[in-house]
């Protein structure tokens, strides 16, 4: 099950930096494994009190496939770029911090958070084998041979079928 959050952070003036860790470990009975996480970064809008004229740079640093990597998400500036519309810009688990490298903002980052928990294959294959075993045993039961000696299938019947099939006889 995929749990959706609705994200959002704020950068300006000495607060220009914030982390986004993704990947955490679940602390409640209700998700006991690991949880795997994905940011979706919707939209990046300039606040309302930011100074006119000036130009506002907000950078993602995150890993590559080889190496950490820098790079610019938006720039905006009042009286031409207010908002930019990122689609669905996704990062997956790997920590990603965004700073605003120029201007003083605000500048609003906002989009989703989602997480899902990541079930462990051993504990599927121990559900899996149990349900073979589960098939193996009705089929024993099922098995029947007719008065010539081979083998048919009993037919099983619900309890409401039973009970119909009980009126009907009498």
């Amino acid at each position: 099950m995929v749990d959706e959050f609705f994200y959002g952070f704020t950068l300006k003036g000495e607060k220009a930096e914030h982390q986004w860790t993704g990947h955490k470990q679940a602390d409640d009975e209700e998700h006991s494994g690991e949880m795997s996480s994905k940011l979706i970064l919707k939209r990046c809008l300039l606040g309302p009190d930011a100074a006119a004229g000036e130009l506002n740079v907000v950078e993602a640093e995150t890993m590559s496939m080889q190496e950490m990597i820098k790079i610019p998400l938006v720039v905006l500036k009042v009286g031409e770029e207010r908002q930019v519309n990122l689609g669905e810009l996704e990062f997956f688990d790997a920590p990603v911090t965004f700073r605003l490298v120029q201007g003083k903002g605000p500048v609003h980052v906002l989009g989703q958070h989602l997480q899902q928990e990541e079930e462990s294959e051993m504990v599927d294959m121990e559900e899996f084998g149990d349900e073979d075993d589960e098939d193996l045993e009705d089929e024993e039961h099922v098995i029947k041979a007719d008065e010539d000696g081979n083998p048919k299938k009993k037919q099983k019947l619900s309890k409401d079928a039973k009970k119909s099939k009980n009126h009907k006889g009498k």
